[in-house]
Protein backbone atom coordinates (compact mmCIF):
# COMPACT_ATOMS: atom_id res chain seq x y z
CA UNK A 1 0.00 0.00 0.00
CA UNK A 2 1.41 3.23 -0.90
CA UNK A 3 0.72 5.72 1.32
CA UNK A 4 1.40 9.45 0.49
CA UNK A 5 1.29 12.89 1.97
CA UNK A 6 1.68 16.20 0.33
CA UNK A 7 3.88 19.85 1.73
CA UNK A 8 0.49 21.36 0.93
CA UNK A 9 -0.55 19.82 3.97
CA UNK A 10 1.92 20.83 6.30
CA UNK A 11 1.26 23.53 8.94
CA UNK A 12 1.43 26.22 6.71
CA UNK A 13 -1.31 25.04 4.53
CA UNK A 14 -3.74 23.44 6.80
CA UNK A 15 -6.62 25.47 8.13
CA UNK A 16 -6.09 27.27 11.41
CA UNK A 17 -7.99 24.74 13.83
CA UNK A 18 -5.40 22.48 12.61
CA UNK A 19 -2.37 23.75 12.68
CA UNK A 20 -0.61 22.32 15.32
CA UNK A 21 2.08 19.95 15.17
CA UNK A 22 -0.14 16.98 16.29
CA UNK A 23 -1.66 17.32 12.71
CA UNK A 24 1.15 16.46 11.14
CA UNK A 25 1.25 12.64 11.69
CA UNK A 26 -1.37 12.13 8.62
CA UNK A 27 -2.49 8.52 8.35
CA UNK A 28 -5.79 5.58 7.99
CA UNK A 29 -7.14 4.52 10.94
CA UNK A 30 -8.50 0.68 10.84
CA UNK A 31 -10.93 -0.77 13.59
CA UNK A 32 -8.74 -3.90 15.31
CA UNK A 33 -11.44 -4.80 18.63
CA UNK A 34 -10.08 -7.20 20.70
CA UNK A 35 -6.67 -7.44 19.50
CA UNK A 36 -3.47 -8.21 21.68
CA UNK A 37 -1.14 -8.27 19.06
CA UNK A 38 -0.45 -6.51 15.61
CA UNK A 39 1.90 -6.48 12.94
CA UNK A 40 2.71 -4.69 9.47
CA UNK A 41 5.74 -4.66 7.01
CA UNK A 42 7.61 -1.39 6.54
CA UNK A 43 9.62 -0.64 3.47
CA UNK A 44 12.89 1.73 4.59
CA UNK A 45 13.59 3.29 1.99
CA UNK A 46 17.40 4.74 2.00
CA UNK A 47 16.26 8.15 1.31
CA UNK A 48 15.57 7.77 4.79
CA UNK A 49 18.50 7.22 5.88
CA UNK A 50 20.21 10.65 6.67
CA UNK A 51 16.90 12.15 7.65
CA UNK A 52 16.44 13.44 11.32
CA UNK A 53 13.11 13.70 10.95
CA UNK A 54 10.35 11.60 12.74
CA UNK A 55 9.16 9.29 8.71
CA UNK A 56 6.30 7.25 9.63
CA UNK A 57 5.39 4.21 11.90
CA UNK A 58 2.77 2.03 13.55
CA UNK A 59 0.54 3.41 16.31
CA UNK A 60 -2.04 1.15 18.43
CA UNK A 61 -4.85 2.41 20.64
CA UNK A 62 -4.86 0.75 24.17
CA UNK A 63 -7.86 0.59 25.83
CA UNK A 64 -8.68 -1.01 29.14
CA UNK A 65 -11.39 -4.00 30.01
CA UNK A 66 -14.38 -1.89 28.97
CA UNK A 67 -13.56 -1.58 25.71
CA UNK A 68 -14.15 2.58 25.81
CA UNK A 69 -11.13 4.08 28.17
CA UNK A 70 -8.10 5.11 26.21
CA UNK A 71 -5.27 3.23 28.19
CA UNK A 72 -2.46 3.54 26.23
CA UNK A 73 -0.64 4.41 22.87
CA UNK A 74 1.94 1.43 21.57
CA UNK A 75 3.98 3.48 18.79
CA UNK A 76 6.83 2.10 17.11
CA UNK A 77 8.06 4.38 14.29
CA UNK A 78 11.14 5.41 12.51
CA UNK A 79 12.60 8.24 12.84
CA UNK A 80 16.56 10.23 12.76
CA UNK A 81 17.86 6.61 10.49
CA UNK A 82 16.44 4.39 12.84
CA UNK A 83 13.03 3.30 15.03
CA UNK A 84 12.00 4.69 18.34
CA UNK A 85 8.82 3.53 20.73
CA UNK A 86 6.97 5.93 22.34
CA UNK A 87 6.37 5.69 26.07
CA UNK A 88 2.74 4.88 26.82
CA UNK A 89 2.75 5.80 30.58
CA UNK A 90 5.31 7.97 32.03
CA UNK A 91 6.89 9.83 28.93
CA UNK A 92 10.64 10.38 28.54
CA UNK A 93 13.11 12.30 30.27
CA UNK A 94 13.85 14.41 27.41
CA UNK A 95 9.61 15.34 27.63
CA UNK A 96 9.08 13.95 23.97
CA UNK A 97 7.40 10.74 25.21
CA UNK A 98 9.79 9.01 22.48
CA UNK A 99 12.51 6.48 23.54
CA UNK A 100 15.35 4.33 22.06
CA UNK A 101 15.37 0.96 21.81
CA UNK A 102 16.78 -1.77 24.60
CA UNK A 103 18.08 -3.84 21.84
CA UNK A 104 19.61 -2.59 18.85
CA UNK A 105 16.71 -3.39 15.71
CA UNK A 106 18.35 -5.06 12.47
CA UNK A 107 17.18 -3.92 9.16
CA UNK A 108 18.30 -3.18 5.54
CA UNK A 109 17.51 -0.23 3.73
CA UNK A 110 15.17 -0.70 0.56
CA UNK A 111 13.73 -3.54 1.93
CA UNK A 112 10.90 -4.77 4.12
CA UNK A 113 11.12 -5.03 7.45
CA UNK A 114 7.93 -6.67 9.75
CA UNK A 115 7.12 -3.98 12.58
CA UNK A 116 5.42 -5.85 15.75
CA UNK A 117 3.63 -4.86 18.89
CA UNK A 118 2.63 -7.75 21.13
CA UNK A 119 0.38 -6.93 24.34
CA UNK A 120 1.14 -9.19 27.17
CA UNK A 121 -1.95 -8.21 29.30
CA UNK A 122 -0.26 -10.99 32.24
CA UNK A 123 2.85 -9.17 33.04
CA UNK A 124 1.34 -5.72 31.99
CA UNK A 125 3.49 -4.67 28.95
CA UNK A 126 3.63 -4.06 25.64
CA UNK A 127 6.80 -5.75 23.46
CA UNK A 128 8.45 -4.66 20.22
CA UNK A 129 9.31 -6.54 17.61
CA UNK A 130 11.27 -5.39 14.49
CA UNK A 131 12.29 -8.56 12.20
CA UNK A 132 10.91 -10.82 14.67
CA UNK A 133 13.52 -9.60 16.86
CA UNK A 134 12.51 -8.58 20.58
CA UNK A 135 13.71 -4.65 20.75
CA UNK A 136 11.78 -2.99 23.85
CA UNK A 137 9.29 -3.48 26.43
CA UNK A 138 7.19 -0.61 28.04
CA UNK A 139 4.31 -0.88 30.93
CA UNK A 140 0.97 -0.80 29.31
CA UNK A 141 -0.97 0.81 32.34
CA UNK A 142 -4.15 -1.77 32.14
CA UNK A 143 -4.49 -2.37 28.51
CA UNK A 144 -6.63 -5.29 27.88
CA UNK A 145 -6.60 -4.88 23.72
CA UNK A 146 -5.72 -2.79 21.12
CA UNK A 147 -8.94 -1.50 19.69
CA UNK A 148 -7.00 -0.01 16.43
CA UNK A 149 -4.16 0.62 14.71
CA UNK A 150 -3.28 4.01 12.82
CA UNK A 151 -0.66 3.53 9.77
CA UNK A 152 1.07 7.23 10.18
CA UNK A 153 3.06 9.34 7.42
CA UNK A 154 4.58 12.38 9.37
CA UNK A 155 4.13 15.80 7.99
CA UNK A 156 6.40 18.98 8.81
CA UNK A 157 5.45 22.48 9.63
CA UNK A 158 6.44 23.56 6.41
CA UNK A 159 5.04 20.15 4.54
CA UNK A 160 7.31 17.53 2.83
CA UNK A 161 6.16 15.05 -0.25
CA UNK A 162 6.67 11.17 0.84
CA UNK A 163 5.52 8.34 0.00
CA UNK A 164 6.31 5.00 2.29
CA UNK A 165 5.08 1.65 1.36
CA UNK A 166 3.20 -0.73 3.94
CA UNK A 167 2.42 -4.35 3.50
CA UNK A 168 0.89 -7.10 5.25
CA UNK A 169 -1.05 -5.78 7.90
CA UNK A 170 -2.03 -8.20 10.34
CA UNK A 171 -4.05 -8.00 14.08
CA UNK A 172 -4.71 -11.09 16.28
CA UNK A 173 -6.59 -11.95 19.53
CA UNK A 174 -3.59 -14.63 21.62
CA UNK A 175 -3.62 -15.30 25.19
CA UNK A 176 -0.39 -13.77 26.79
CA UNK A 177 2.44 -15.93 26.07
CA UNK A 178 6.58 -15.31 27.16
CA UNK A 179 9.25 -13.56 25.07
CA UNK A 180 10.17 -14.13 22.64
CA UNK A 181 8.02 -16.70 21.89
CA UNK A 182 4.92 -14.73 21.55
CA UNK A 183 5.72 -12.69 18.03
CA UNK A 184 6.30 -16.25 16.08
CA UNK A 185 2.36 -17.40 16.96
CA UNK A 186 0.95 -14.04 15.65
CA UNK A 187 1.00 -15.24 11.90
CA UNK A 188 -1.09 -18.89 13.36
CA UNK A 189 -3.47 -17.24 15.46
CA UNK A 190 -5.91 -15.11 13.34
CA UNK A 191 -9.16 -16.21 14.90
CA UNK A 192 -11.58 -14.32 17.02
CA UNK A 193 -12.45 -11.44 15.11
CA UNK A 194 -11.10 -11.15 11.57
CA UNK A 195 -7.72 -10.05 9.64
CA UNK A 196 -6.53 -7.40 7.71
CA UNK A 197 -3.88 -8.11 5.62
CA UNK A 198 -2.05 -7.01 2.01
CA UNK A 199 -0.06 -9.34 -0.12
CA UNK A 200 3.05 -8.06 -0.49
CA UNK A 201 4.16 -6.01 -3.49
CA UNK A 202 7.65 -5.22 -4.87
CA UNK A 203 8.52 -1.77 -4.61
CA UNK A 204 11.10 0.31 -6.84
CA UNK A 205 13.67 2.19 -4.93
Amino acid sequence: MAHTISSADGASGRPSGFASAFYNTQGRKFDTAGATEISIDFFVDSAFQSDPARIAGIWGTGFLGDGTTISAFPILEFAGGTFQVFDTIGGDSDGTGFRTLDTAPTFNFDEFVELGIVLDTVNDVFNYFIGGLHVHTEEAGGTQTIGNVILQNINTDTGVNRTVYWDNLQASSVSAVPVPAAFPLLAGALAGFGLISWRKRRVSA
